[in-house]
């Protein structure tokens, strides 16, 4: 699975737990699509979980917020996250 982060106005982790109130509000509104948005949600909750966003925050200034920095945060198939910027690969 894979997100790509808006990171403009917010921080990378203020705009994980932004996309997880949506996941949440659109599960309980449509049930269109349970399966997506149960899997976004496991994904996201699991970034919120694991990530030290502190240390990232201060290591990479584009996941501070107010950038057009390409973020994208990816989870294999084994759990394993991983994120880039502009399509640079950085230990999460």
């Amino acid at each position: 699975m894979e997100i790509r982060l808006d990171l403009y106005k917010h921080c990378i982790q203020t705009s994980l737990k932004r996309l997880q109130e949506q996941t949440l509000s659109n599960y309980f509104a449509n049930r269109i699509d349970e399966i997506t948005l149960e899997q976004t949600l496991s994904f996201v909750q699991c970034a919120l979980n694991n990530l030290d966003f502190p240390r990232l925050r201060s290591q990479y200034p584009d996941l501070a917020g107010g950038t057009h920095a390409k973020v994208v945060l990816s989870m294999d198939e084994a759990g394993q996250l991983t994120l880039t910027i502009n399509g640079n690969p950085i230990a999460p």
